[in-house]
Protein backbone atom coordinates (compact mmCIF):
# COMPACT_ATOMS: atom_id res chain seq x y z
CA UNK A 1 0.00 0.00 0.00
CA UNK A 2 0.91 3.86 -0.84
CA UNK A 3 0.29 7.01 1.07
CA UNK A 4 -1.91 9.01 -1.89
CA UNK A 5 -4.37 12.51 -1.26
CA UNK A 6 -7.83 10.95 -0.90
CA UNK A 7 -10.42 11.40 -3.76
CA UNK A 8 -13.53 14.38 -2.88
CA UNK A 9 -16.64 13.67 -4.01
CA UNK A 10 -20.22 15.41 -2.78
CA UNK A 11 -21.18 12.79 0.51
CA UNK A 12 -24.25 10.70 -0.79
CA UNK A 13 -26.60 9.56 1.19
CA UNK A 14 -28.39 6.40 0.94
CA UNK A 15 -31.52 8.19 -0.47
CA UNK A 16 -29.30 10.37 -3.07
CA UNK A 17 -27.88 7.25 -3.88
CA UNK A 18 -31.19 5.47 -4.60
CA UNK A 19 -31.99 8.39 -6.40
CA UNK A 20 -29.11 8.88 -8.50
CA UNK A 21 -29.17 4.86 -9.83
CA UNK A 22 -33.11 5.16 -10.45
CA UNK A 23 -32.53 8.29 -12.63
CA UNK A 24 -29.23 6.91 -14.52
CA UNK A 25 -31.14 3.12 -15.07
CA UNK A 26 -34.24 5.41 -16.96
CA UNK A 27 -31.92 7.61 -18.98
CA UNK A 28 -29.47 4.06 -19.48
CA UNK A 29 -31.36 3.52 -23.14
CA UNK A 30 -30.95 7.13 -24.43
CA UNK A 31 -28.99 8.24 -27.33
CA UNK A 32 -27.41 10.67 -28.66
CA UNK A 33 -30.93 11.90 -30.25
CA UNK A 34 -32.26 11.82 -26.97
CA UNK A 35 -29.33 13.76 -25.46
CA UNK A 36 -28.84 15.73 -28.23
CA UNK A 37 -32.59 17.71 -26.92
CA UNK A 38 -31.06 18.92 -23.69
CA UNK A 39 -29.53 22.35 -23.03
CA UNK A 40 -27.53 21.99 -20.15
CA UNK A 41 -27.26 24.87 -17.52
CA UNK A 42 -24.80 26.13 -14.33
CA UNK A 43 -23.47 28.55 -12.53
CA UNK A 44 -19.74 29.21 -11.63
CA UNK A 45 -17.36 31.39 -10.03
CA UNK A 46 -14.50 32.72 -12.05
CA UNK A 47 -11.22 34.02 -9.86
CA UNK A 48 -9.69 37.05 -11.77
CA UNK A 49 -6.27 35.38 -10.29
CA UNK A 50 -6.32 31.78 -11.14
CA UNK A 51 -3.75 29.67 -9.50
CA UNK A 52 -3.82 25.80 -9.36
CA UNK A 53 -3.95 24.17 -5.59
CA UNK A 54 -0.35 22.92 -7.10
CA UNK A 55 2.60 24.42 -9.42
CA UNK A 56 5.92 22.08 -9.62
CA UNK A 57 9.10 23.67 -10.33
CA UNK A 58 12.63 22.60 -10.25
CA UNK A 59 15.01 24.52 -8.05
CA UNK A 60 18.66 24.43 -6.47
CA UNK A 61 18.62 23.65 -2.85
CA UNK A 62 18.18 26.99 -0.96
CA UNK A 63 16.14 28.69 -3.57
CA UNK A 64 12.76 28.23 -2.11
CA UNK A 65 12.22 31.61 -1.79
CA UNK A 66 13.88 32.99 -4.80
CA UNK A 67 11.20 35.35 -7.19
CA UNK A 68 11.61 32.82 -10.01
CA UNK A 69 10.57 29.92 -7.62
CA UNK A 70 7.64 31.54 -5.74
CA UNK A 71 4.14 31.85 -7.28
CA UNK A 72 2.55 34.99 -5.53
CA UNK A 73 -0.52 34.76 -4.19
CA UNK A 74 -3.51 37.32 -3.04
CA UNK A 75 -6.13 37.48 -0.75
CA UNK A 76 -9.64 36.67 -2.13
CA UNK A 77 -7.44 36.02 -5.39
CA UNK A 78 -8.13 39.48 -6.58
CA UNK A 79 -11.57 38.86 -6.53
CA UNK A 80 -14.20 36.73 -8.94
CA UNK A 81 -17.31 37.30 -10.27
CA UNK A 82 -20.49 34.67 -11.03
CA UNK A 83 -21.87 33.28 -14.16
CA UNK A 84 -24.35 31.31 -15.78
CA UNK A 85 -24.31 29.84 -18.57
CA UNK A 86 -25.85 26.73 -21.13
CA UNK A 87 -24.99 24.50 -23.97
CA UNK A 88 -26.18 21.97 -25.77
CA UNK A 89 -24.65 19.12 -28.30
CA UNK A 90 -24.98 21.88 -30.99
CA UNK A 91 -22.71 24.74 -29.17
CA UNK A 92 -22.62 27.17 -26.57
CA UNK A 93 -25.68 29.51 -25.75
CA UNK A 94 -25.32 32.84 -23.73
CA UNK A 95 -23.69 33.54 -20.98
CA UNK A 96 -24.33 35.80 -18.41
CA UNK A 97 -22.67 38.12 -15.40
CA UNK A 98 -24.58 37.36 -12.05
CA UNK A 99 -25.33 40.72 -10.46
CA UNK A 100 -25.45 40.81 -6.56
CA UNK A 101 -26.77 37.69 -4.77
CA UNK A 102 -28.34 35.08 -6.94
CA UNK A 103 -31.73 34.56 -5.47
CA UNK A 104 -35.22 33.04 -7.43
CA UNK A 105 -35.63 36.22 -8.80
CA UNK A 106 -32.81 36.85 -10.02
CA UNK A 107 -32.26 33.56 -11.73
CA UNK A 108 -35.34 34.01 -13.26
CA UNK A 109 -34.62 37.44 -14.66
CA UNK A 110 -30.98 35.90 -16.30
CA UNK A 111 -33.40 32.67 -17.64
CA UNK A 112 -36.01 35.53 -19.17
CA UNK A 113 -33.34 37.32 -20.60
CA UNK A 114 -30.86 34.00 -21.57
CA UNK A 115 -32.86 30.93 -22.49
CA UNK A 116 -35.11 31.90 -25.34
CA UNK A 117 -32.11 33.43 -27.44
CA UNK A 118 -30.34 30.31 -26.41
CA UNK A 119 -32.52 27.73 -27.41
CA UNK A 120 -32.97 29.55 -30.64
CA UNK A 121 -29.64 29.22 -31.38
CA UNK A 122 -29.28 25.58 -30.04
CA UNK A 123 -31.97 23.96 -30.91
CA UNK A 124 -33.87 26.17 -33.19
CA UNK A 125 -37.81 23.92 -33.71
CA UNK A 126 -36.52 20.94 -32.27
CA UNK A 127 -38.12 19.53 -29.06
CA UNK A 128 -35.65 20.88 -26.34
CA UNK A 129 -35.64 20.12 -22.79
CA UNK A 130 -33.71 22.25 -19.82
CA UNK A 131 -31.38 20.81 -17.63
CA UNK A 132 -30.78 22.63 -14.21
CA UNK A 133 -29.65 20.97 -10.78
CA UNK A 134 -31.66 21.17 -7.65
CA UNK A 135 -30.29 24.54 -5.89
CA UNK A 136 -32.53 25.93 -4.12
CA UNK A 137 -33.37 29.04 -6.48
CA UNK A 138 -33.80 26.80 -9.33
CA UNK A 139 -36.53 24.57 -7.52
CA UNK A 140 -38.56 27.25 -5.45
CA UNK A 141 -42.27 27.48 -5.86
CA UNK A 142 -41.83 30.89 -7.58
CA UNK A 143 -39.43 29.53 -10.12
CA UNK A 144 -41.30 26.47 -10.81
CA UNK A 145 -44.34 28.93 -11.57
CA UNK A 146 -41.86 31.10 -13.93
CA UNK A 147 -40.72 28.01 -15.80
CA UNK A 148 -44.37 26.48 -15.89
CA UNK A 149 -46.41 29.14 -17.31
CA UNK A 150 -43.52 29.28 -20.44
CA UNK A 151 -43.73 26.11 -20.94
CA UNK A 152 -40.48 25.29 -20.16
CA UNK A 153 -39.94 21.71 -19.40
CA UNK A 154 -37.09 21.02 -16.97
CA UNK A 155 -35.12 17.25 -16.89
CA UNK A 156 -35.53 15.43 -13.55
CA UNK A 157 -32.25 15.34 -11.97
CA UNK A 158 -30.85 13.61 -9.16
CA UNK A 159 -29.36 15.16 -6.37
CA UNK A 160 -25.65 15.62 -5.15
CA UNK A 161 -24.56 14.91 -8.95
CA UNK A 162 -22.32 17.43 -10.62
CA UNK A 163 -20.52 14.39 -12.22
CA UNK A 164 -23.50 13.61 -14.64
CA UNK A 165 -23.81 17.50 -15.60
CA UNK A 166 -20.74 17.75 -18.92
CA UNK A 167 -20.86 21.53 -18.35
CA UNK A 168 -18.83 21.06 -15.18
CA UNK A 169 -16.01 20.01 -17.68
CA UNK A 170 -16.76 23.29 -20.08
CA UNK A 171 -16.43 25.30 -16.19
CA UNK A 172 -12.77 24.30 -16.23
CA UNK A 173 -11.80 24.54 -19.99
CA UNK A 174 -13.54 28.21 -19.61
CA UNK A 175 -10.99 28.95 -17.25
CA UNK A 176 -8.22 27.21 -18.68
CA UNK A 177 -8.57 29.18 -21.80
CA UNK A 178 -8.66 32.37 -19.61
CA UNK A 179 -5.69 31.59 -17.42
CA UNK A 180 -3.74 30.78 -21.00
CA UNK A 181 -4.86 33.70 -23.54
CA UNK A 182 -6.11 36.20 -21.27
CA UNK A 183 -4.67 38.53 -18.39
CA UNK A 184 -7.53 39.98 -17.20
CA UNK A 185 -6.49 43.57 -14.83
CA UNK A 186 -9.97 43.67 -13.20
CA UNK A 187 -13.34 42.07 -12.97
CA UNK A 188 -14.48 44.17 -15.94
CA UNK A 189 -11.96 42.86 -18.28
CA UNK A 190 -12.40 39.33 -16.53
CA UNK A 191 -15.84 39.35 -17.60
CA UNK A 192 -15.28 40.08 -21.16
CA UNK A 193 -12.29 36.96 -21.21
CA UNK A 194 -15.01 35.64 -20.77
CA UNK A 195 -17.34 35.90 -22.82
CA UNK A 196 -14.43 35.59 -25.58
CA UNK A 197 -13.52 32.32 -24.40
CA UNK A 198 -16.82 30.88 -23.84
CA UNK A 199 -17.73 32.08 -27.38
CA UNK A 200 -13.96 30.26 -28.91
CA UNK A 201 -15.16 26.88 -27.28
CA UNK A 202 -15.58 24.51 -30.26
CA UNK A 203 -18.83 22.68 -31.28
CA UNK A 204 -16.92 19.55 -31.52
CA UNK A 205 -15.57 20.02 -27.64
CA UNK A 206 -19.42 20.23 -27.19
CA UNK A 207 -20.41 17.17 -29.06
CA UNK A 208 -17.93 15.35 -27.33
CA UNK A 209 -19.26 16.14 -23.59
CA UNK A 210 -22.89 15.46 -24.33
CA UNK A 211 -21.60 12.00 -26.10
CA UNK A 212 -20.15 10.54 -23.11
CA UNK A 213 -23.26 11.04 -20.86
CA UNK A 214 -24.13 7.11 -21.66
CA UNK A 215 -21.02 6.21 -20.30
CA UNK A 216 -21.48 8.35 -17.21
CA UNK A 217 -25.06 6.96 -16.75
CA UNK A 218 -23.65 3.23 -17.59
CA UNK A 219 -20.97 3.83 -14.51
CA UNK A 220 -23.28 5.35 -11.67
CA UNK A 221 -25.23 1.79 -12.68
CA UNK A 222 -21.94 -0.11 -12.08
Amino acid sequence: MHGHIMAKRPRLSPVNVVKRYRWALEHRNWTAKEWRQVIWSDESKIELLQSPSRRICWRPRGERFSPQYVAPTVKWNGGNLMIWGCFSMSGTGNLARVEGIMDSRVYQDILADNLPASITKLSGRRPWIFQQDNDPKHVSKSTVEFMAARKWTAMEWPPQSPDLNPIEHLWWLLKKRIRMNQRPADISQLWTACESEWRAISVEMCELLVASMPERVRDVIA
